[in-house]
This record gives C-alpha cells, sequence and structure tokens, in this order.
C-alpha cells in the first residue's frame, strides 16, 4: 500500500475519533444542561468549559 494512502486513511481515521469524541462532549454538556436547574451564569460558566475543551482538541 502507498505512503499516501496509509495517511489518507489514517487521517480519515484520526478525523473519525475526533468527531466521535467531540459528539459525545456536545451530548453530555446537553444532558447536563437540561437535566439540571442551573442559573443562567452556571449554564455559561459550563458552555465556556465546553467551549474550551473542544478548542484544546482542535
Amino acid at each position: 500500500m502507498d505512503l499516501s494512502v496509509r495517511l489518507k486513511r489514517y487521517s480519515q481515521y484520526i478525523h473519525d475519533y475526533y468527531e466521535k469524541i467531540r459528539n459525545k462532549l456536545n451530548d453530555s454538556f446537553e444532558i447536563i444542561l437540561v437535566n439540571k436547574e442551573l442559573s443562567e451564569q452556571q449554564q455559561n460558566h459550563i458552555n465556556l468549559k465546553h467551549e474550551y475543551i473542544i478548542d484544546i482538541m482542535k
């Protein structure tokens, strides 16, 4: 198998894995916000943490 093909496959694998993690994080943060009665300030704080984690993953 050609090296460029391997790199493309590996790159796609990493991208897919990243998307799965990001989706799970999104789901978990939504569940937290829906299942808890939080103040607006607490919700904003959680959203900032979520955005920070997603930015780190990029």
